[in-house]
């Protein structure tokens, strides 16, 4: 990950400097959040790593790939290259990579032959490769809202969220065109990633979590029970974000929000093709709070939201509590509006996992899909565990170990 950055400001010992990603703080930062150093341009993927491609990339665009080709030798199916919907193909003369994904990427191999045989023939496809993991083990942050009405004289980004066609954010809009400051170039800019000690619930929800867990023998449940044990590891972030971000609709006026999340939640889905349109939308079941640690670590951790928004400076900069409401008070109010109240953080990861093949994996360590060759998936969604981070990070690191993989291996 630190290969992948290109980091101009101080933190020598946590950043990297001789990547393509450059990242710096943000040049703008609501008051409300603080006001410090500035920046520069958006850097991401497309800008950084295209420029540095050699001539044999040729990226198209607008281009669907139907299924990737594989041609059984001996013990294992040989990826030949993929198919596109039009029936053209696409020969590969070394490899093949999916890296559509912890959405899609299964979905590619299912329609390719490669995954559960019930899920695959349900969809009218011949089974080649047996391996029921693929597009199980879907795993994702969960979240919930404080939403926060702001005091007369006190700005947020609202306006330009919700009247972008207005002369603010159009006079804003103009700015970024021209090159100039901008709000535009505002990102959320206050994060805390805490354990459970440090908000004085270590005894109760490590009790939940074993009381539920503890006699599971599944290998993502054990590593995330052992991370309860671990106080280098967070199990919840708090963002403060200076705009409304509410689970109900935005009925107007300025709102700073603290977005609460569950980092190691120990619900796992699926995704999966659809049987009766293969190639179409998949299936996507995230099965979000199918226990009770997840339920309550998500109200304890929006619990602990609400004392940081009613501590000094905050409490002075709102109103009122529009979400989850004042009058959210017990155990059982709280429990019952994380139902309608929670969230994904849109960070899904697991389902081509790097694990094992016996405990659902799907690649092994150098990426390769089990019971092929020439075929490997470079995405999240061979992360196995979601970590206690965003997952842009960790796209960035994949692909830079896959790369040195690939190029070793050539």
């Amino acid at each position: 990950m630190i290969k992948s950055e290109n980091f101009t400001g101080s933190d020598n010992d946590r950043h990297g400097y001789t990547g393509p990603i450059r990242n710096y703080y943000n040049r703008v930062v609501y008051p409300v959040l603080q006001l410090w150093e500035p920046a520069h341009t958006r850097s991401y993927s497309a800008s950084s790593y295209l420029p540095l491609a050699g001539k044999n990339l040729v990226v198209k665009t607008n281009t669907q790939v139907s299924k990737v080709n594989l041609v059984k030798r001996k013990n294992s199916y040989q990826a030949t290259g993929v198919t596109l919907p039009c029936g053209g193909i696409i020969t590969a003369k070394k490899e093949v990579i999916v890296s559509t994904g912890s959405v899609q990427s299964p979905g590619l191999l299912e329609l390719s032959g490669v995954g559960e045989p019930a899920v695959l023939k349900a969809a009218g496809i011949t089974p080649l490769v047996n391996l029921p993991g693929v597009g199980e083990n879907y795993q994702d942050h969960i979240r919930m809202s404080n939403t926060y009405r702001l005091k007369d004289g006190i700005d947020s980004f609202d306006n330009l969220i919700f009247d972008n066609a207005g002369a603010n954010a159009t006079g804003e809009l103009q700015k970024w065109q021209e090159g100039k400051q901008s709000l535009y170039e505002y990102t959320t800019a206050a994060y805390g990633f805490m354990n459970w000690k440090q908000l004085g619930l270590e005894a109760k929800m490590k009790k939940i979590a074993r009381d539920t867990f503890g006699s599971s023998t599944n290998a993502i449940d054990v590593k995330k029970l052992q991370f309860l044990e671990n106080l280098k590891v967070p199990s919840v972030e708090v963002i403060y974000e200076a705009n409304f971000a509410g689970a109900i609709a935005y009925t107007g006026g300025k709102f700073v929000t603290f977005l609460s999340t569950a980092m190691h939640p120990f619900s796992r889905g699926f995704v999966h093709i659809d049987p009766k349109n293969p190639r179409g939308k998949p299936i996507i079941h995230p099965k979000f709070m199918s226990n009770d640690y997840d339920h309550i670590a998500l109200v304890e951790a929006d619990k602990f939201s609400r004392r940081i928004a009613n501590t000094e400076p905050i409490k002075s900069t709102w109103e009122a509590e529009t979400e989850p409401g004042e009058d959210i008070q017990t155990d059982a109010q709280w429990l019952e509006y994380a139902k309608k109240g929670m969230g994904s953080f849109y960070h899904p990861v697991g389902t081509c996992a790097m694990l094992p093949r016996k405990d659902g994996g799907v690649v092994d360590a150098d990426l390769r899909v089990y019971g092929t060759t020439g075929l490997r998936v470079v995405d999240n969604s061979i992360i196995p565990i979601i970590p206690s981070a965003h997952i842009q990070t960790s796209a960035y690191g994949i692909a830079e170990v896959a790369a040195a993989k690939i190029i070793a291996s050539a």
